[in-house]
């Protein structure tokens, strides 16, 4: 169920929803995440972070609707259950954060240096991951569907029963990665590089794999674009 207030738009087919037009920070979460780098279950929605350090926060169940955390420092930072939509984390570290069960429709992750994080069973609907790093992360049963990851890392991360429906795959690395059981159907993954990636099982229904580099085990380089 969407928060009350948003209204939803389409992005790509994608039903995606936006704030409200007012939107701003509590004014106490906003200090109190000054003061201490922590804010959980604070109101941080329309926030301006942009390059804030919040290296390992506990900031699990928090409102960052709309918020800019452009380039900021989240690495092993606390999100669980976060609510992140249409966010700016545009270049974030968040390296071995914690987001699982976290709401990031419509946000902004490009360039992102997620690597090792946890996003477990999140709702990434519509979500922008061009040129993210999320190399080894966990993203099992998460709802990928119209995402965009072109020219993302995704070698050796854990994609299994991970729905990604009409997700734009082109050019990812999937490396070894677990794809067993997920939903790729009508996905594109155009010169995507599939090497030693598990797909046991996987929807591919309608799924284009037109020069993509898939093979059980490493035996020759994919070729350059």
């Amino acid at each position: 169920m969407d928060p009350v207030g948003f209204t939803p738009w389409l992005l790509g087919g994608a039903v995606v929803p936006l704030l409200p037009a007012a939107a701003e920070p509590n004014a106490d979460d906003l200090q109190r995440l000054r003061d201490r780098a922590s804010c959980p279950g604070g109101n941080l929605q329309g926030a301006l972070l942009s390059r804030a350090d919040l290296e390992a926060a506990d900031l699990a169940g928090a409102n960052f609707n709309g918020a800019d955390l452009s380039y900021a420092n989240l690495k092993r930072a606390d999100l669980r259950g976060a609510t992140l939509l249409g966010a700016n984390f545009r270049g974030v570290n968040l390296e071995q954060a914690n987001l699982c069960g976290a709401d990031l429709r419509g946000a902004d992750l490009r360039c992102a240096q997620m690597q090792g994080v946890q996003l477990r069973g999140a709702l990434m609907h519509g979500v922008n991951l061009v040129g993210a790093n999320l190399a080894a992360s966990e993203l099992a049963g998460s709802n990928l569907n119209h995402a965009r990851c072109m020219g993302s890392l995704l070698g050796r991360a854990n994609l299994r029963g991970a729905t990604l429906v009409k997700a734009d795959l082109r050019g990812v690395e999937l490396t070894d990665a677990s794809l067993r059981s997920a939903d790729l159907a009508n996905a594109d993954l155009e010169r995507a590089n599939l090497i030693g990636a598990d797909l046991d099982r996987a929807n591919l229904t309608g799924t284009n794999l037109r020069r993509a580099f898939v093979c059980c085990a490493p035996c020759t380089k994919p070729p350059r674009p």
